[in-house]
């Protein structure tokens, strides 16, 4: 695979600093699912970033904003 310039990595499972979210993964909407493989869908595009040299990687998501960008406010009703 690297030969084609294809990017891959691995996540050990008992590193302290390699982290899968399976919290996010498993709120993600479903494609297909085997005995050993989930296929899920993100609503946006996933921005995976790689250096192989370094053997470092990341994999990021657009986050919600915690509060709305646009806040719609009432008129008070009966006047002043």
């Amino acid at each position: 695979m690297t030969s084609m310039n294809i990017g891959y990595f691995s996540v050990k499972h008992n590193s302290p600093t390699d982290k899968i979210r399976w919290d996010i993964l498993e709120h993600q909407e479903l494609v297909s699912e085997t005995r050993h493989f989930r296929h899920v869908r993100f609503p946006k595009p996933l921005r995976i970033m790689m250096d192989g040299r370094k053997r470092r990687a990341a994999i990021l998501m657009e986050q919600k904003p915690a509060i709305p960008t646009t806040l719609h406010l009432e008129e008070p009703a009966g006047g002043d």
